[in-house]
Parts: C-alpha cells; sequence; structure tokens
C-alpha cells in the first residue's frame, strides 16, 4: 500500500510540474539537451511514455541510451531529477519509453511556525526556507 501511494505521489508531482527537458547521454558520457517534454503519459511500473520532435544524430541510430527528464516549472520552488533508460518504441513517431530507475527532489520548504502568535512575526519576518534534497531509487 505505502508503494502505491508513493507511486501517485511521484505521478500528481510530476504532471504539478507538467513539462520536462529530456538529457540524454552519449558514448563517452557526455549530457546532450534533446528538447522540453510537455505531453506524456505515466503508468504505474515507473515508466514514462512520451515523443520528442528531434532526436540527436548520436540518438537516431540506437534504441536505448541513458537519459534524464528535468521536470521543473517557472515559480515553483521544486524541482525533480530523473535519471533512468529511454527506449525508442516506435522511430517514425520518435516515441519513447523512459524506465525510472533513480528519482532526486530539490526544493525550498518553508518552516512551520512553533506557535500561533508566531504567525504574526512571520508576515513581519518571512521564515527563509531551506534547500532540500531528496534521494528516491526505484528498482
Amino acid at each position: 500500500m505505502e508503494n502505491h501511494s508513493t507511486a501517485d505521489d511521484l505521478r500528481n508531482r510530476l504532471m504539478d510540474l507538467s513539462q520536462a527537458m529530456l538529457y540524454i547521454y552519449d558514448e563517452a558520457g557526455q549530457k546532450i539537451p534533446v528538447g522540453f517534454i510537455r505531453e506524456m503519459d505515466l503508468d504505474t511500473d515507473s515508466n514514462i511514455y512520451f515523443s520528442i520532435i528531434n532526436l540527436p544524430i548520436i540518438a537516431s541510430d540506437w534504441c536505448s541510451y541513458a537519459a534524464e527528464l528535468y521536470f521543473y516549472k517557472k515559480g515553483s520552488p521544486v524541482s525533480i531529477l530523473v535519471s533512468g533508460t529511454a527506449v525508442i518504441t516506435d522511430y517514425e513517431t520518435q516515441h519513447l519509453k523512459f524506465t525510472i530507475q533513480q528519482i532526486g527532489f530539490q526544493g525550498v520548504e518553508e518552516k512551520p511556525a512553533k506557535a500561533s502568535y508566531f504567525n504574526f512575526f512571520k508576515y513581519l519576518f518571512p521564515v527563509s526556507g531551506h534547500q532540500q534534497q531528496h534521494h528516491l531509487k526505484l528498482g
């Protein structure tokens, strides 16, 4: 049951961010930006499905490669970096299946007020957030 709620929470977070930048890694291990993903489907087995406009020439002959999806939204303090393997499922439509292997969360989290009378001070002196980074490894 806990894994199901975690998968649902991840799905909701990714859909809230609603866009991602796709990166692939070449044979030398260099990170190459490929393009923005705005329409995608997620399944319950840690897979993300999407199409892209152009695959780099180095990737067009490959069937599978190491990749990352960087999910973010302008104005949102949270971003998610998803690492995994991308497999081309249809060369004609350039449809890909991305299997999630590792997830990194980054963002600012506000500290809760200690007592109700501190709420007044929270408006006078905003509580500064602190950077948090969380990792979840699947599989």
